[in-house]
């Protein structure tokens, strides 16, 4: 076998200092780093970016605190004004002061461990902080740091040859309707607030989560919507008498339906056909994610009111670039024009340097994919069959495989996720494995996660919060994958040597 090449604790992945993942290599690394351990924290200079503060933006900050003279204050970058006002309101603080520097604005706050803690979860929930790129390049016109590290920069109007690789993948989709953010939780966050605003006229002021969805797309239904607005979650989104029966109580004061099709961590498939028609006949928006599975792989448009991407997987599958998209439908929504025009000013668009990045790469999507799909059959063969894998999540699961199919746009087309429920420790298995271990997925390099404990630590580290997790069908020690392009062959010796056999 090839080995897989080793990454100790905190080394970007790939080796660029715009890496979206970090090495996590242990099982010890990932709970000292969610412990904020400093023998393990010390190592993270970058991570997964609306995560970690990279070393840039800390750079940055500090900077302009004191080029302001705000040593007094803590400082939060947004990209843009209106950014910077959602921050302050969220935050719901008078005292914040909003300083122009360069392009960008900090907003200047009392120093407070809570403001600045909620300042960073505002920023990692909504994607409207500043890139790595963006950091960059501002440091280096301060005189701060040396010239930028060259990239492969020969890619005329780049957000254009993204558009066309969107529409490639989705053809039903509009360009007109496209709207590009800096991150897919930064599309999502811009969709769902404009989204709240046309409803709630309308009296529409209930949510529902279908599914158990990424953390912090759940994190801005529990912290985004006013005091006369409600969320209810239906944990399995396969579930389609839950649907039907919270429709038949709550009615036209549904305002939406969020979900990934299929679901992270858990890969369900919910019935879209069937949840369309129940948002026809009540005036409801249907958003869907399929990153987990990706556009090329799946067709969600047709019963999408919005469908939403984070471009950083499969798109930008060398890791080195987030970037997100949520495509209108028009032909499903008769305000999909102010819906985008509202969502458009609310949104932060890529920054110019991260929109070249992925538009460099995103031409290899199709076959990157197409690759990984492959793999992930050859896997998914091995691990269904192995003794110390107690169950295997992925879209062609007995329970799945049925609704992923109607979605298929091919034969074959799994997508590259996997998640495991172990019949062994999960430290053994964990940290023998060779593959790349950090947060992110769809990359060209096989990676995995021990989801749960990145995702939601608060749960898997107390008794409660574990009975939590079970009780809705979700193993704390569960390990997603993602598969990547190295020969199949390979990365199923990766797994015998994880799996002890």
């Amino acid at each position: 076998m090839k080995p897989f090449p080793s990454y100790p604790v905190g080394a970007r992945v790939p080796d660029t200092p715009h890496a979206v993942c970090c090495s996590l290599p242990t099982i010890r690394d990932v709970i000292g780093y969610e412990e904020h351990d400093p023998a393990v924290r010390k190592h993270i200079l970058s991570g997964y970016p609306r995560f970690v503060e990279h070393i840039y933006l800390r750079n940055l900050s500090q900077h302009i605190v004191a080029e302001l003279g705000l040593n007094d204050r803590h400082v939060s970058l947004t990209p843009s004004k209106h950014s910077a006002a959602r921050l302050i309101e969220f935050l719901n603080c008078p005292d914040a002061a909003v300083h122009e520097w360069n392009g960008i604005h900090a907003v200047a706050l009392p120093v407070s461990d809570d403001l600045a803690r909620d300042a960073r979860l505002f920023l990692q929930h909504t994607g409207c902080g500043l890139s790595s790129r963006q950091a960059e390049d501002l440091l280096y016109n301060a005189g701060l740091i040396e010239e930028p590290r060259l990239e492969s920069a020969d890619v005329p109007n780049p957000e254009n040859v993204i558009q066309r690789a969107l529409l490639d993948s989705c053809p039903a989709a509009d360009s007109e309707y496209l709207l590009l953010s800096r991150s897919g939780m930064n599309a999502f966050y811009a969709t769902f607030s404009a989204a709240r605003e046309l409803q709630r006229p309308r009296g529409k002021t209930v949510w529902v989560q279908l599914g158990w969805l990424y953390l912090d797309t759940i994190r801005i239904l529990e912290k985004f919507l006013g005091p006369d607005e409600r969320c209810f979650t239906i944990a399995d989104a396969t579930d389609t008498r839950a649907i039907e029966e919270i429709f038949s109580r709550e009615g036209a004061r549904i305002a939406g339906i969020i979900t990934e099709t299929p679901t992270n961590p858990l890969l369900q498939t919910a019935d879209l056909a069937r949840t369309r028609d129940l948002c026809d006949r009540n005036g409801s928006l249907l958003f869907v994610d399929p990153t987990l599975s990706s556009l090329y792989n799946i067709d969600v448009f047709p019963y999408a009111d919005v469908t939403l991407h984070s471009l950083t997987k499969y798109f930008g599958h060398r890791g080195d670039v987030m970037m997100g998209v949520a495509a209108f439908n028009p032909e499903r929504n008769p305000f999909a024009a102010e819906w985008f025009e509202l969502a458009r000013k609310i949104h932060e668009p890529p920054y110019h340097r991260d929109a070249l990045r992925l538009a460099v790469q995103i031409g290899d999507t199709r076959k990157t994919v197409e690759t990984i799909n492959r793999n992930t059959l050859d896997v998914a063969a091995f691990l269904e069959r192995h003794p110390r894998v107690k169950r295997l999540h992925w879209t062609y699961g007995e329970n799945t495989r049925d609704g992923y199919r109607k979605l298929e746009r091919g034969p074959e087309r799994p997508g590259g996720i996997i998640t495991i429920d172990l019949n062994m420790p999960l430290s053994d298995f964990y940290d023998s494995a060779p593959f790349v271990k950090g947060p992110s997925f769809g990359t060209t390099f096989t990676m995995m996660c021990p989801f749960m404990y990145l995702a939601h630590y608060d749960l898997v580290s107390t008794p409660g919060g574990r009975r939590h997790l079970l009780d809705r069908g979700i193993n704390p020690d569960l390990v997603r994958v993602s598969i990547g392009t190295e020969p199949s062959g390979e990365i199923i010796a990766g797994f015998r040597q994880a799996l002890g056999s």
